[in-house]
């Protein structure tokens, strides 16, 4: 199975320097990755370090905790489209989500997608942090926010990928709506199985070792 189609290949990691920037955009350009995901700072650099392939950038908002203003959020995301960012992967309200307030948390979504239309906005839910029963009304505040994914991890909480969970967020997800996985997944076998169970997206910063079926599985 040709993996580069599902693979945003990402460089998150706090203390990332350009030169790891370059580097990321480098290996998206040579494995054909659709999108390089980098933190929001880094939005303009992975832009000109991309310049003239057709690699998108995707830029992190409110990462990795979501707990700040959705204003806040919605400015970020505008100021990283402003810098060529087509698509925004932001991490939610979790308070909201664990205090039931589903108005808030769609308010908080929905503020931000009006603030970038025509952006992918992909919602990361960090399911590490939420029972069943909210991950299931998280989806719901997703699909009534507009936004177009839902995403199950930023790679930094308490959980990452996982295959049954994930298949079932796909199951429970209308068809409208993608879903991307993030959070540990670093080998062939890994994402193929997600591919597999309907997953449209993979999160990783290990992109070509997922091409490599002889290697990792």
């Amino acid at each position: 199975m040709n993996l580069s189609p599902f693979i945003d290949h990402s460089v998150l990691k706090p203390d990332a320097t350009h030169n790891e920037i370059a580097a990321g955009a480098k290996v998206c350009i040579e494995y054909h990755f659709p999108v390089y995901c980098v933190n929001s700072i880094h939005t303009a650099a992975a832009v000109s370090d991309l310049r003239g392939s057709d690699v998108r950038v995707a830029a992190t908002v409110a990462f990795p905790f979501g707990a700040v203003e959705s204003t806040v959020k919605a400015d970020e995301a505008y100021r990283a489209v402003r810098a060529g960012a087509r698509e925004v992967d932001m991490v939610v309200d979790i308070g909201a989500l664990k205090d039931h307030n589903w108005n808030r948390a769609i308010d908080d979504l929905r503020t931000v997608v009006e603030a970038i239309p025509g952006i992918t906005l992909k919602a990361i839910i960090e399911t590490g942090y939420l029972t069943r029963d909210e991950i299931r009304d998280a989806i719901l505040c997703v699909v009534e926010s507009g936004a177009a994914y839902v995403k199950n991890s930023t790679g930094f909480g308490p959980r990452g990928a996982d295959l049954e969970e994930l298949a079932w967020i796909r199951k429970i997800t209308p068809q409208s709506i993608g879903v991307k996985a993030a959070g540990g997944i670093r080998t062939y076998a890994q994402a193929v199985a997600l591919v597999e169970r309907g997953i449209q997206r993979i999160g990783t910063s290990v992109g070509p070792a997922l091409l490599r079926p002889s290697v990792s599985s």
